[in-house]
């Protein structure tokens, strides 16, 4: 019969390369602790730096998209001021002029007032070139326009029939 050897288990004094790797493998685990935190820290950092920039961006977009500018009472009262303005212009009188002047010919598309630069946009189409530039001459006979001016004009063809588009800028007489 073969003689087993009794095996000898030590638990309480370990050698010292098991203590030597042991304090390696703590120390590896610490740093990877603290390299952790370090990284949770700047990426909670960046992430509210970014919900910040985001609040704002969707605030300005908000502000934009409604009309809304921070108002302080001059601006509020400017703004007022300007839509009385506007109410005040004699409507009337230049949408008749625009209807005298216009003909079979012209067909007005759109009318665009710019009140800070007192000036009006009209956008339309004519049959000819030489249509709308007689309806430029008309309109320059206009008691609530001043200086009409062809700004652009286009020339194409809808259903097989020429069409030219074209742009007008007047300035606006604030007593027709």
């Amino acid at each position: 019969m073969s003689r087993i050897r009794p095996l000898h288990l030590d638990f309480g004094t370990p050698s010292r390369l098991s203590r030597l790797w042991g304090s390696v493998i703590l120390g590896i685990g610490l740093l990877a602790c603290i390299w952790a935190a370090f990284d949770y820290q700047a990426a909670t950092d960046d992430l509210a730096a970014l919900q910040s920039h985001k609040e704002s961006l969707e605030g300005r977009r908000g502000r934009q998209s409604s009309g809304l500018l921070p108002t302080t009472p001059e601006s509020e009262f400017a703004q007022i001021a300007d839509a009385a303005r506007q109410l005040r212009r004699p409507w009337d009188l230049l949408l008749q002029e625009l209807e005298n002047a216009a003909d079979d010919s012209v067909a007005l598309l759109s009318l665009e007032p710019d009140p800070l630069r007192q000036q009006l946009r009209i956008t339309g189409e004519a049959r000819q070139l030489g249509d709308a530039l007689a309806f430029v001459q008309r309109l320059d006979d206009a008691k609530s326009l001043q200086r009409p001016t062809l700004t652009g004009h286009q020339s194409r063809q809808i259903n097989g029939e020429p069409v030219v588009t074209f742009s007008i800028q007047a300035g606006w007489k604030e007593n027709g």
